[in-house]
């Protein structure tokens, strides 16, 4: 049997590495954030070049005309969602939403359902019944 603390040093030392090469495969903010996140789980120091990608964004959030709004601040760090790539594990959190809200409310027709979880997620609405329809198909 696996001793709990060699599995949970495995699965930190994985996703930190997976989420290091994402980033530097793709330059994907949320990758970088994500490896920070699985590096502090692990209890290690934040790494240098982790602290220079917060340096390079400093100066954006203190300079002249810092950022007023969510959206301001979301386009300083570059992390805007234009041509992001969703995940399957996202797709279906938008499934089970839809799936949630069609229990919860039947009188709420699809378009409204799939609008409404498109709002929430920051996808299309086309994105949601296309997820929704590939996990369970029209009648």
């Amino acid at each position: 049997m696996m001793d709990p603390q060699e599995a949970l040093d495995f699965v930190h030392s994985y996703s930190i590495k997976r989420e290091m090469a994402l980033y530097a495969e793709t330059g994907r903010p949320i990758h970088a954030w994500r490896a920070y996140y699985w590096i502090r789980q692990a209890s290690l120091p934040a790494p240098p070049w982790f602290l220079e990608y917060l340096d390079r964004y400093a100066e954006q959030m203190m300079g002249k005309e810092p950022p007023a709004t969510p959206e301001q601040v979301a386009d300083a760090f570059e992390m805007d969602a234009k041509g992001r790539r969703t995940t399957d594990c996202e797709r279906l959190a938008a499934v089970q939403q839809v799936y949630a809200l069609k229990e919860i409310r039947p009188a709420i027709s699809d378009k409204e359902i799939f609008a409404q979880v498109a709002e929430t997620r920051g996808v299309s609405e086309s994105y949601v019944e296309q997820a929704y329809y590939k996990w369970f198909p029209k009648k």
